[in-house]
């Protein structure tokens, strides 16, 4: 699971009078009753504002698809070899370095909750249940769940082995669904420092290079946007930053909706709605108008324990590296590194 902390994504080479103006104009333009309520006059305050937009600004505008570039990937796979080319992996690299929306993000959530609900209601009935029950108890305590599966990887509890069987369950109902299951998710893991990462150059005795084999005998938990591993990088406090965007196939979503404890986009709102109203009534017209919104649902893939991944590229930049992942399917390689600290499993 992520702790995450996002803020807005803007252009920043526009000037600052543009950037307020474009985020007005593409605000909710209910600036129309006169009163003297103090909502009604905070938001008179910036209805001047609004109004210097050009028009077409004003106009509401079609916002382009998320995870267009994943899915052309996707794509361009099919048709060829199925693997992941030099040049899908440079466009991946350079996805990662970009900006992303939370509103962008709700979508993607969105979708993906909606996929691993409807997969989990298809499992006939006392299945389904097991299922639930097996995510709901992975979401609330995940790091003894992957601890344990870590530390204790031929023996372990009931609550690892009821996680195995549930993301089983849901690969066989996509399987009885005709359905295609390959992603490209992400991932970020923190260090102390960029020196740290051993991706590229030796960190603690270890190093892992391109074409080398990284895995975990833990669950690799996955999201299908990038807004955690953008909100570590945005709040600065991360010193060393690896960011992974992962080619799969084993992985599977478990966006089920879970009261309260889930990241999930109701709860998420519910988290901002909560937030906003105690702000003062300038604050929160403030917050719509230039606010990012609520954040986004973690739109979970979860990978099954000691899947294994191939290394196709390595990009340092300081103290953040981006990494390409493709998950490798075939005979056991003779060694496999932990794909955090490069030690051998």
């Amino acid at each position: 699971m992520y702790a995450h902390t996002e803020k807005t994504q803007e252009d920043k080479s526009q000037p600052v009078a543009t950037r307020v103006s474009r985020k007005l104009c593409s605000s909710e333009s209910a600036f129309q009753i006169v009163d003297n309520r103090s909502s009604a006059i905070a938001q008179r305050k910036l209805q001047k504002m609004v109004e210097s937009c050009p028009a077409q600004q004003q106009q509401t505008v079609q916002k382009k698809v998320p995870r267009r570039t994943e899915g052309r990937i996707l794509d361009e796979m099919a048709a060829g070899t199925g693997d992941l080319t030099n040049a899908n992996s440079n466009d991946l690299i350079a996805k990662m370095g970009k900006g992303q929306t939370s509103s962008n993000a709700r979508k993607i959530a969105a979708l993906t909750e909606a996929e691993s609900e409807r997969l989990v209601q298809a499992l006939p009935g006392p299945q389904e249940n097991q299922v639930r029950n097996a995510i709901k108890d992975y979401v609330s305590s995940s790091r003894a769940i992957q601890d344990d599966a870590r530390d204790n990887p031929n023996a372990v509890n009931l609550a690892v082995q009821a996680l195995d069987a549930a993301l089983q369950a849901i690969r066989q109902q996509l399987l009885a669904n005709n359905e295609s299951n390959e992603r490209v998710v992400y991932r970020s893991i923190s260090y102390p420092s960029g020196a740290d990462i051993p991706y590229g150059q030796m960190a603690n005795g270890s190093i892992i290079n391109v074409g080398n084999y990284v895995g975990d005998l833990g669950f690799l938990s996955t999201s299908e946007h990038r807004q955690f591993i953008l909100g570590k990088e945005q709040t600065g406090q991360v010193t060393g930053l690896l960011k992974l965007a992962i080619h799969g196939r084993s992985g599977v979503p478990i966006a089920i909706d879970i009261p309260l404890i889930a990241y999930s986009n109701t709860n998420q709102q519910a988290l901002y709605d909560m937030q906003q109203s105690k702000c003062k009534v300038l604050k929160q017209v403030w917050n719509k108008a230039f606010g990012a919104g609520a954040g986004a649902g973690q739109a979970e893939v979860l990978f099954p324990r000691n899947t294994v991944f191939e290394v196709k590229t390595i990009q340092r930049k300081g103290a953040k590296v981006s990494v390409v992942l493709e998950e490798f399917t075939g005979a056991s390689p003779a060694a496999v590194l932990n794909m955090k600290s490069g030690t051998p499993i």
